[in-house]
């Protein structure tokens, strides 16, 4: 393994904390320590887990003391110089304890890959960092002395399986050694066993939203019908649209009014039988929405046209390797392709696709799905779901939606040559074919895979 990949840092966890890592080589590696601290050390429900907030900018200056006021809104400041010419800030204030010296000499120890000034504010419980420039050889020098850094987490030194990570980080100080990842990421998702992230993230997701949203929901309602019985006093010639108008925000009204936590646990209750729904964002104001991606493969499809598709198709002429994996997938069914679509469900009563290019944020190792993420084409799904809507089963609309990013259609030629093109460019990138025994291949892997184990039947 040549980067860290955990769960504490993958899309479920970073959904329920709410937090992203820092943008900059090395974060991941970064944030995935910072959350195995507090998760380590944390006693209690999960739900209480306060996390270590990193924060990093640019900074100006010889003066120190300034940027402290950064620490209200993070535990750990990173500064970076403006120019390479400019001497790092220093800290003179009360409380700041500067890491420059036996028997914890870290600023020296970082300095071997760029020029550091660690401060440590123990009664605070925050640290500032002034860097002269990120790298991740310095990003993973850090992580190996963290325990330096927060202190108030270690009253004594690390020990077993918390000191082996910092040790495996700690190999980048010797220049012919490499971080162990395999290790690391094995300690860090032991340490996660049992922790349900993805079902914790829509519980909370879908938990504030109906909390908000109901709550303005009912108020919305309550000031468009003092305003709509206003109009029916003051324009008689309007007074039969006024009317039906009113009926309708009346009867939601009072189905908000009289059973809001049926409603509420029906949504919640929804999105957690359907794992395949990973919760985005909702926003409760205005008419409430909710976006949510589906994580789905590709089975739904034309087998009656696939062999003359394979062979005859003109999105294939110049693209022989693509036409190689669409033949094991589509025709001898070998694996299946791994997608992602996104859609938004506004107030219950409107899903739309969402247009999102080729970024997956739910499975970042899954293809965009070529209909909906580039054309946000729903074809004859799109009457089904129509139809759901107005007559109010929005969760049938949401299961047509699953079936839709199934769903592939050979001959719409445009969307079918972004569809190649993608398992071309991700051909030794991404993931995205998934094979009977649960494994994940790249394109490449699979072809590979498949010509071996062919050859291995033939001898």
């Amino acid at each position: 393994m040549d980067r860290l990949t955990t769960i504490l840092t993958g899309p479920s966890a970073n959904a329920y904390f709410s937090q992203q890592p820092l943008e900059f080589d090395g974060s991941v590696e970064l944030e995935a320590v910072l959350r195995y601290i507090v998760l380590k050390h944390h006693h209690g429900d999960i739900s209480t887990l306060q996390l270590i907030k990193p924060h990093a900018q640019v900074v100006r200056g010889a003066d120190g003391n300034p940027f402290i006021s950064q620490t209200n809104d993070c535990d750990l400041f990173i500064g970076t110089a403006a120019r390479q010419d400019e001497a790092l800030p220093t800290i003179f204030a009360e409380g700041w304890v500067a890491l420059d010296s036996k028997p914890y000499p870290v600023n020296q120890y970082l300095g071997t890959a760029e020029e550091t000034k660690v401060y440590v504010n123990n009664e605070l419980k925050k640290s500032i960092i002034f860097v002269r420039k990120i790298t991740l050889r310095w990003v993973r020098l850090l992580c190996s002395t963290l325990f330096r850094v927060f202190p108030w987490f270690y009253p004594t030194n690390p020990e077993g399986e918390e000191l082996q990570i910092y040790k495996s980080f700690g190999a980048v100080h010797r220049s012919s050694s490499k971080v162990d990842f395999d290790l690391i990421a094995s300690i860090i998702n032991d340490a996660c066993q049992g922790i349900d992230f993805a079902n914790l993230a829509t519980i909370k997701l879908l938990t504030d939203y109906n909390k908000t949203y109901i709550k303005n929901r009912i108020k919305n309602l309550e000031g468009n019908e003092e305003s709509l019985i206003s109009d029916v006093r003051e324009y008689e010639e309007r007074i039969d649209g006024c009317l039906q108008t009113l009926d309708k925000i009346r009867q939601e009204l009072y189905c908000w009014k009289s059973a809001p936590e049926s409603k509420a646990n029906e949504i919640v209750n929804f999105f957690q039988s359907r794992r395949h729904l990973r919760i985005n964002e909702v926003t409760a104001s205005g008419s409430g929405a909710i976006d949510f991606g589906i994580v789905e493969t590709l089975e739904y499809y034309d087998e009656n046209i696939i062999d003359n598709v394979l062979e005859n198709a003109s999105y294939f002429e110049d693209f022989p390797f693509a036409q190689k994996v669409c033949d094991y997938i589509f025709r001898r069914h070998k694996g299946v392709f791994v997608v992602e679509s996104k859609f938004t469900l506004k107030g219950l009563s409107a899903l739309t696709p969402v247009r999102c290019e080729r970024h997956c944020i739910n499975d970042p190792e899954a293809m965009p799905h070529p209909h909906l993420c580039y054309y946000g084409c729903l074809g004859g799904n799109k009457a089904y779901i129509d139809n759901y809507l107005m007559s109010g089963d929005w969760q049938s609309a949401i299961d047509q939606a699953v079936a839709a990013t199934k769903n592939i259609n050979f001959s719409d030629t445009t969307v079918m040559g972004r569809f190649i093109e993608d398992i071309e460019d991700f051909a030794f990138s991404r993931k995205c074919i998934l094979l009977d025994d649960g494994r994940r291949m790249t394109p490449d892997e699979f072809v590979n895979y498949i010509e071996r184990s062919q050859d291995e039947e033939n001898e």
